[in-house]
């Protein structure tokens, strides 16, 4: 069934928009088209340089994505050129906790595990001269 031109329009307009509304495709998208534009230009134009440098900063930018806040302003003005840039990074989204699968229960009647546990009294100073002991051997086996 062939696709109509209203739908794909639809399709590609919706498309476009949930690609625009991601935070740094829209900057990493103009960062792209402002180095595009400065290789198209070549290195004999003036505004080479200075969209290599914008271009680079807006597609880097665009790369951290919700991870960076801040602003970049150039001023021009009778004392020459100003670039203020500042930027906050912030740390990675934390990754969602995983519950631990249930433990299936085995069919049939429960297991039971018999043990013993036993106390062992030792005074500090009988303990220490055990680690005492212990230690050059340890360091004789590396």
């Amino acid at each position: 069934m062939p696709m109509s031109k209203a739908s794909l329009e639809r399709i590609l307009s919706s498309a476009w928009r949930e690609l625009c509304e991601r935070r740094g495709v829209r900057a990493a998208l103009v960062g792209l088209v402002l180095l595009l534009f400065a290789v198209y230009l070549g290195g004999g134009s003036a505004l080479t340089v200075p969209l290599l440098i914008i271009g680079a900063i807006l597609a880097a930018a665009g790369l951290f994505g919700p991870r960076l806040s801040g602003r970049l302003v150039v001023e021009w003005g009778p004392h020459g050129t100003t670039i203020d840039f500042h930027t906050d990074v912030a740390a990675p989204p934390m990754a969602e906790a995983r519950r631990p699968a249930a433990v299936a229960r085995p069919d049939g009647p429960p297991q039971v595990i018999e043990g013993r546990g036993e106390t062992i009294e030792i005074e500090v100073a009988q303990l220490e001269a055990l680690m005492a002991g212990a230690r050059p051997a340890a360091q004789a086996d590396r």
